[in-house]
């Protein structure tokens, strides 16, 4: 004797129930002879199978309507209703059910059609070994497991999916909400910092002691050296500041001061203008958010010497400052008493490069004088034209665009 098998159901064989006792496998046995249906029972009490028994094809039917069946175990001759008729009903309306047939040597031509027609899966010919049937009956049971398990898993990678998704879109609501208040905090502070630059900008502006021409055309060219030299926003956003607030501390000088000839001023005098970042000190320190402006203007008379003292802490933007300070101050002889030119000017940053100044920062200075070029127009303008090219470093459209 020997058992067909069909070769498109695949061959998966899973472990079985882990408690067999409690059985989810539904096993329909059709046949008109009750002792067959003994003996079918018999030989397959010890597996973890639920056997519900049917003397025909029309019960086989109602059974059908009423239970979940996975394996049905037919003969092919019955009485009412035969197994071809059947097997029909069950292909088109329970094709998951897999089929055994028992047969006769005799029904090979009808055997082959159901095949073909994959009616079922596996026959046995009659009289079948008890070791024929329960390895069939094992193999369809770990086909149908093998199924289940990947129902299951599909439906467990669906249900976390959706989870997933109902988490991201209480993230998304969450983070649009977080940058809608963060918009309006960002409009708030943008418009906190235009109040406290629109301020000290008319403290230098009022001040006798300030030449608030100088230390605007001082900002002007601290932001074009940042961006010429690859600095980040908020850098160059402080050079900007720190420029306009260059000589903040002049507030407490005497006026007549200004003009550091060297052949005219004495040392009491050249200390108390060098001094004066004790006062620009004491003004900023007390500002929330200039840490960064305070820092470079009070480090601004440092040499490049000093700078490479880590004891020091001193910021690269006060290397930058101190340079574009100093340029603009021989441009309008406040070193020498003359206005000096470009070449001359070049020759001084040349001398004191490694020196006072930081030699990147000047080999940059003299190959680019146009960052030194006097701005044409209104003295406020400039100003106004760096704070709009000015920006936050968080792109909050750049945020939406993700989350959404």
């Amino acid at each position: 004797m020997k058992t067909f098998i069909n070769n498109t159901i695949p061959n998966h064989f899973g472990s079985a129930d882990k408690n067999p006792r409690k059985s989810s496998i539904n096993v329909l046995l059709v046949n008109d002879e009750e002792n067959i249906l003994h003996a079918i029972t018999r030989e397959l009490r010890k597996q973890p199978l639920n056997i519900i028994t049917s003397l025909n094809g029309v019960d086989a039917c109602k059974v059908l309507v009423k239970q979940k069946i996975d394996i049905l175990i037919t003969d092919l001759k019955m009485p009412a209703m035969d197994s071809e008729a059947l097997l029909d009903v069950i292909k088109k309306q329970h094709p998951h059910i897999i089929c055994i047939l028992l047969t006769g040597f005799d029904e090979s031509d009808f055997v082959k059609r159901a095949i073909n027609e994959n009616k079922i899966a596996y026959f046995m010919n009659k009289p079948w070994s008890k070791d024929e049937l329960i390895y069939a009956v094992q193999k369809a049971r770990n086909n149908i497991l093998y199924k289940r398990s990947k129902r299951l898993e599909a439906i467990k990678h669906q249900e976390r999916q959706q989870k997933l998704d109902d988490i991201n879109k209480r993230l998304s609501a969450a983070c649009r909400q977080q940058l809608t208040t963060l918009k309006a905090s960002l409009k708030k502070l943008e418009h906190q910092n235009d109040e406290i630059d629109q301020t000290l900008s008319r403290l230098i502006e009022i001040s006798p002691n300030i030449d608030a021409s100088f230390c605007k055309q001082i900002s002007l060219s601290c932001t074009r050296f940042g961006e010429k030299i690859s600095l980040n926003t908020s850098d160059i956003n402080t050079l900007r500041l720190s420029g306009m607030l260059c000589e903040i501390g002049l507030l407490s000088t005497n006026k007549n001061w200004l003009v550091l000839q060297q052949q005219n001023t004495n040392n009491y005098q050249s200390n108390a203008y060098t001094r004066q970042v004790l006062c620009a000190d004491l003004i900023l320190r007390s500002l929330h958010g200039f840490d960064d402006i305070h820092s470079t203007i009070i480090h601004q008379h440092e040499s490049y010497k000093a700078f490479k003292n880590p004891r020091k802490n001193i910021p690269y933007t006060s290397l930058v400052l101190h340079i574009v300070r100093d340029i603009w101050a021989l441009k309008l002889g406040r070193i020498t008493g003359d206005r000096e030119n470009d070449g001359t000017i070049a020759n001084y940053l040349k001398r004191y490069s490694g020196i006072l100044y930081c030699p990147k920062l000047v080999r940059v200075a003299i190959a680019n004088p146009s960052l030194f070029v006097p701005y044409q127009g209104d003295i406020d303008t400039p100003c106004k034209d760096i704070k709009r090219n000015i920006g936050y470093n968080l792109d909050i459209d750049v945020c939406e665009k993700e989350i959404n």
